[in-house]
């Protein structure tokens, strides 16, 4: 899969992580760079290491306005 790097602002300049969003023919769509305080987990995973660790995960809907 080629990436153009104009699309993906900030990637050239960047050692972080990345997003890629694809098409269903696996063509590139559109991405971003991970934020120094972002990562990607599911929510599974995410709550079974917050019990581990011996946290308790609250769960926060937001409605829109």
């Amino acid at each position: 899969m080629h990436i153009p790097n104009h699309l993906i602002h900030g990637l050239n300049e960047s050692n972080r992580p990345f997003v890629v969003y694809r098409h269903d023919d696996g063509n590139f769509k559109c991405g971003y760079v991970l934020k120094s305080d972002e990562f990607i987990a599911s929510i599974t995973s995410l709550t079974e290491l917050a019990e581990a660790a011996g946290m308790q995960i609250v769960e926060s809907r937001h409605f829109p306005i």
